[in-house]
């Protein structure tokens, strides 16, 4: 077999996730099946590993039956063909796509509908915004693309040591920015009425994400001058208030920081969409500066459900996200899809506001177990233990990139 020989996708499905390749010449017909060429794999989920089969008639056929693209991209000859230095770089391709085009899986329409004007909160004052293990894996890949573009033979580099660059965690403080932002746009999304129509479960499921991961319970613990105390409440305080619909307008007060987090708490808990007169009152109630410190933190034995015990995933797809990230891509509307669309393309959702802390919120959440609670960091590590079992392990040429994204096609039945 001649050394310049790559592998190339003789067979391709994105949304089954399934693949065969061969290490063989640019733009071969399959059906020559020549003795020079490599082995034929194939490629499938859950595991993405090339499986060896028997030969590419095995390919010709699949693709003929089923699904498939015969070639990447279509008609593809010598000149235009996608290549492959290697079988893995193949197998994280067809993931990748795969795993992208979740992002139009879910319900929802324009994700959050609030103001204009939010942007994602600051840093608490004070507070120093440090490199972390994402941050470190996102450079190190940044540096192999900008090296990948400087040379026309190679379309894909691995990145290396994935174990040891998330080994230290995640910033604790970003998966609490992107619980704050979820928390935003959902009080936004029910002040605007569109909660019980197109997100009917999201305030029950999202409650009981941010239980589990102990942030209701530490935001409602802090006293109210903890810079972090005054940075959500300022943060909740324009949602709150309008979805109160207090009688006169207020500006936001320090000394007022934790009463604005038990109020959030107590409309993100109620197992229902649409607010009743009645829970309005008591959020109004929850301002009055006589307001007891022993207000009840809502947790799933309220609502009779036992600890740890839900789908942690697909709940995702009914949380919708901010205005500035659904501005990004309309297609992603939900936590679920920009889940999806971050494992598929990294450093382009890195570039949107807001979003790389939502999704630590989301990898902590679906990592995290009861039993770690007590260590340093617990939050930080689960998501970077995430992190590590699922961001891309190659960087790729440009043209495989834009593929990886490109919006699916949508498939014609006889």
């Amino acid at each position: 077999m001649p050394d310049d020989y790559q592998w190339h996708l003789d067979g391709w499905d994105r949304q089954a996730g399934r693949a065969f390749a061969t290490r063989r010449s640019r733009g071969a017909e399959l059906g020559e099946n020549r003795a020079d060429w490599g082995p034929t794999v194939y490629i499938a989920p859950p595991d993405f590993r090339p499986e060896q089969i028997g030969s590419t008639s095995i390919a010709l056929a699949a693709a003929r039956a089923a699904y498939f693209d015969e070639s990447v991209p279509p008609n593809a000859n010598a000149e235009n063909e996608l290549s492959f230095p290697s079988a893995d770089a193949v197998a994280e391709f067809v993931r990748r796509a795969f795993v992208g085009s979740g992002r139009n899986r879910g319900g929802g329409g324009g994700g959050g509908e609030g103001p204009t004007d939010r942007n994602p909160p600051q840093s608490p004052e004070g507070e120093r915004q440090e490199n972390d293990a994402l941050w470190s894996y996102l450079y190190d890949a940044e540096e192999l693309r900008t090296r990948l573009q400087g040379t026309r033979t190679v379309s894909a580099l691995p990145i290396p040591s994935l174990a040891q660059t998330f080994a230290h965690g995640v910033r604790e403080e970003g998966i609490e920015s992107g619980a704050l932002q979820l928390t935003a746009t959902l009080l936004e999304t029910q002040a605007s009425g569109n909660l019980d129509v197109v997100w009917p479960s999201a305030n029950t499921t999202l409650h009981r994400a941010m239980v589990e991961l102990q942030i209701w319970q530490e935001w409602l613990q802090r006293p109210d001058d903890d810079p972090r105390t005054i940075r959500n409440a300022r943060y909740l305080w324009d949602p709150v208030s309008a979805l109160i619909e207090l009688p006169v307008k207020r500006e936001f007060a320090g000394n007022n920081a934790s009463r604005v987090i038990a109020t959030a708490h107590y409309l993100c808990s109620l197992p229902f969409a649409r607010l009743l007169p009645q829970h309005v009152e008591y959020a109004r109630f929850l301002f009055n500066p006589i307001y007891s410190s022993q207000y009840p933190l809502y947790t799933y034995a309220a609502f009779g459900m036992p600890p740890d015990s839900f789908d942690r995933f697909g709940p995702m797809f009914s949380w919708p996200l901010p205005a500035y990230v659904t501005g990004k891509d309309r297609a992603v509307a939900s936590v679920g899809a920009l889940l999806m669309a971050f494992i598929a393309s990294p450093a382009r959702v890195a570039r949107w506001s807001g979003a790389t802390d939502i999704v630590l919120f989301a990898a902590a959440l679906l990592a995290s177990r009861v039993e770690d609670r007590a260590a340093p960091n617990w939050r930080g590590r689960a998501a970077a233990n995430w992190l590590a079992g699922s961001v891309p392990t190659h960087v790729f040429s440009e043209d495989i990139e834009a593929l990886i994204w490109e919006p699916e096609r949508v498939r014609e039945f006889a």
